[in-house]
């Protein structure tokens, strides 16, 4: 089977961190694996040091006619017979590719986020005839998409959860959080990995810290922020220095690697107010840190709430803020939250399980377009 991934994502992300970590199990299977990405991106260098076929697309190929002519020359070299690809951006490049130069291969989208909308447009894309599955990240994000797909399409939706590689994870750390910030032993972390967007709603991030710190008045609870910085940045940071959090919230900026700083936090607090279901849940669950989160998405269908984790409204900073503390009072439950949470990772959230079903749609999907052709011949 020869298989090629597809994404635009230049910079790193939970995306394009799930699709390095499906394309290196992939490979690792023994599946012929290519994958198409921006030049000079985060995945390209990735791949690169991986030795799998990358091939890339400069700025101005990234338009979609110039973008399918690319895929089929791809297609024609390396025979391929599955397209995976790994935005909705992609869309229109593969319609016009099925027109134009193959109405055979089946073409499959990995839809990680949740539909903000549904004009005309967007439904007659999701629901082209040269798209045979669309794999959802959750049942939120399929709830979303289901209500913009015809009738006849609603077959070609699933979930599939995204899974990690524990193997690819480490304890190591490369900083000392507590060593570079002049914290003491008893100092209680509290972090948030996440880029500067509105939908990661970090000022209520930024407001659980206040309540925690100076409406509570537990100044031994140090919040640590990282994430790349955006135009919504300057927000964030006056917010903090209006409730004057000097000493107790820390921005740290981009990280290469962020998940491996894990270890180091005694909690992990997200406050999304719109979500797929991050990657960055399953990996707290594998280092054992407990989770503090709001309800957005796909998260409660791996947080359950006093089970595998803490939920709250979204919005609620100081249901978050409590959540916060019951993990900081309660050492006992804390210890059975993160067993819980390891748990159903192994049973639900791992890398191979993702790839095994992954593999299966493949093959539904081959199995599908051969019907085809024996029906048409």
């Amino acid at each position: 089977m020869n298989i090629l991934h597809i994404t635009k994502v230049k910079n790193w992300n939970g995306e394009v961190q799930q699709l390095f970590l499906l394309v290196v199990e992939q490979k690792r299977k023994g599946l012929d694996v290519t994958v198409l990405c921006p030049a000079q991106s985060a995945i390209f260098q990735k791949l690169s040091e991986k030795s799998i076929n990358t091939q890339t697309f400069s700025e101005k190929n990234k338009n979609c006619i110039k973008l399918s002519g690319i895929i089929n020359k791809i297609k024609k070299e390396c025979q391929i017979n599955i397209i995976h690809l790994h935005s909705s951006s992609l869309l229109l490049a593969s319609i016009i590719y099925h027109k134009f130069y193959d109405n055979k291969t089946p073409i499959i989208l990995a839809k990680k986020s949740m539909i903000r909308g549904s004009s005309i447009f967007s439904q007659l894309k999701y629901n082209h005839t040269s798209i045979k599955k669309i794999i959802c990240v959750s049942e939120a994000v399929q709830a979303t998409l289901t209500d913009l797909m015809w009738e006849k399409n609603i077959h070609k939706i699933s979930v599939l959860y995204d899974g990690i590689n524990t193997d690819l994870c480490t304890k190591t750390s490369p900083m000392d959080i507590r060593q570079q910030h002049n914290l003491i032993k008893s100092d209680f972390i509290v972090g948030n990995i996440a880029n500067h967007t509105s939908a990661k709603d970090l000022e209520i991030f930024v407001k659980t810290a206040n309540y925690i710190v100076n409406t509570l008045g537990l100044s031994d609870v140090k919040f640590f922020q990282i994430g790349g910085e955006t135009k919504y940045s300057k927000i964030i940071h006056d917010l903090a220095e209006q409730y004057d959090l000097t000493n107790n919230l820390f921005f740290m900026g981009f990280q290469n690697n962020a998940s491996d700083l894990l270890p180091q936090f005694d909690a992990m607090l997200m406050t999304s107010k719109r979500e797929g279901l991050p990657l960055t849940i399953y990996e707290a669950f594998l280092y054992k840190i407990p989770v503090v989160s709001t309800k957005a998405g796909g998260i409660p269908e791996a947080i359950e709430h006093d089970k595998t984790g803490f939920l709250s409204d979204i919005g609620d900073f100081k249901s978050l803020g409590d959540n916060i503390v019951r993990i900081k009072k309660d050492v006992l439950m804390r210890k059975l939250i993160v067993n819980n949470a390891e748990s159903l990772l192994n049973m639900k959230f791992t890398q191979s399980v993702m790839e095994r079903k992954t593999h299966d749609v493949y093959l539904e999907c081959l199995n599908d377009s051969s019907r085809i052709v024996k029906k048409r011949a």
